[in-house]
């Protein structure tokens, strides 16, 4: 989800069995892909005033409320999808996964993906040695997994029909990447201004996932 104002939208263990590779974390992108990294990929703000002599004091802020649900065992899964361009035609669907994603697992586990049902092209399951075209759309549904545990709250701080800003706590994801899919504050905020259709406030910057403080939306 690309960082910008509150109206923005968007959308390792294995639960129930089967075998996954331990995903890298890579950068969230504009089309959060959880979990499966390329082989190219690599994988606070605290409110205060300043004093005169140069010595910082903090602000206490009371939070309006605080907001957010206990996470789901496992969250739940997702697709991802490639479009296949010419430079990709006639590449076997295992040769173009394995390769592509290798940082995701060996090619005897995408071979097991494969073969579970969990791949296909044009929303039809496909094999190991089926040939990819240019313009098809090659998806792999990643079943539900064990996401890391992390914090399941926000404190909003302040709001109005323009911004929303609340306190993050350390060890709470801001945006999807590596094995964190739904226990991110995006997630957070999703679930609770999604029905008031008035748009769901996004984070209009990034805070690491270690780090506790204000967070813009």
């Amino acid at each position: 989800m690309p960082a910008g104002s509150r109206h923005g939208t968007t959308h390792a263990n294995v639960c129930g069995g089967g075998m996954e590779a331990q995903p890298t974390e890579a950068q969230a992108t504009a089309a959060p892909r959880p979990g499966l990294v390329r082989s190219t990929e690599q994988p606070g703000l605290d409110s205060g005033t300043g004093g005169g002599n140069g010595t910082g004091g903090s602000v206490n802020c009371e939070p309006l409320r605080r907001i957010g649900s206990p996470w789901a065992p496992c969250n739940d899964g997702y697709t991802y999808k490639d479009a296949i361009h010419k430079r990709s035609h006639g590449t076997t669907v295992l040769d173009f996964l394995s390769h592509t994603y290798a940082s995701s697992g060996s090619r005897d586990e995408w071979a097991a993906r494969i073969a579970a049902g969990r791949v296909a092209i044009g929303g039809a399951v496909t094999g190991c040695n089926s040939l990819l075209r240019t313009g098809d759309t090659l998806a792999y549904a990643r079943p539900p997994w064990r996401e890391p545990s992390a914090p399941h709250f926000l404190d909003v701080l302040y709001e109005d029909e323009h911004m929303v800003a609340v306190s993050k706590p350390s060890g709470l994801q801001v945006m999807p990447a590596g094995p964190f899919f739904q226990r991110t504050a995006l997630h957070i905020l999703q679930q609770h201004y999604g029905g008031g259709g008035g748009g769901v406030p996004t984070p209009v910057h990034r805070l690491g996932r270690g780090t506790s403080g204000l967070l813009l939306c």
